[in-house]
């Protein structure tokens, strides 16, 4: 398996900074964006992109080739914050740009459901704490959410 660091670096070409930090998950997780500040900054407009670096991130979704088994997007993007990056491994740690694709919030939800992202990085988390009193709550509390959603 793979080993990532634990603060990525930018998944825009050319951008050496380490990702922006976003928040902390009630885990003790911590959750990084997967673009530095600066670049997070500039997608959407409030600062330009350094020299020569290049953004990632389409400005359209990519699943209208239908890429996510039987669901094509048609749905309208009207700006540029209706498109998520999407990490197409589910690990929000591998933040290299062949494994980054962008998808509009309804296709990344779909996806998500899908490939169960959620409970691959929430294993991917837990799996250095069985046994311990956070594990068994957090264990708790991912069993009652796939209860609540049918899962």
């Amino acid at each position: 398996m793979e080993q990532f660091p634990e603060q990525p670096t930018c998944i825009n070409l050319n951008c050496e900074r380490p990702v922006a930090y976003s928040h902390t998950k009630k885990s003790g997780a911590k959750r990084w964006r997967p673009v530095c500040s600066r670049c997070h900054l500039a997608s959407y407009g409030a600062k330009p992109l350094d020299e020569g670096v290049v953004e990632v991130k389409k400005t359209y979704c990519e699943n209208i080739d239908g890429r996510l088994k039987e669901y094509k997007c048609t749905t309208t993007i009207p700006y540029k914050g209706a498109l998520e990056l999407d990490h197409i491994d589910g690990n929000v740690l591998n933040n290299f740009p062949d494994n980054i694709q962008t998808l509009c919030k309804v296709c990344h939800s779909y996806k998500s459901h899908l490939n169960n992202d959620f409970k691959k990085n929430r294993a991917r988390l837990l799996k250095d704490k069985p046994g311990t009193p956070e594990y068994r709550k957090l264990a708790q509390d991912i069993e009652k959410l796939y209860q609540d959603n049918g899962l």
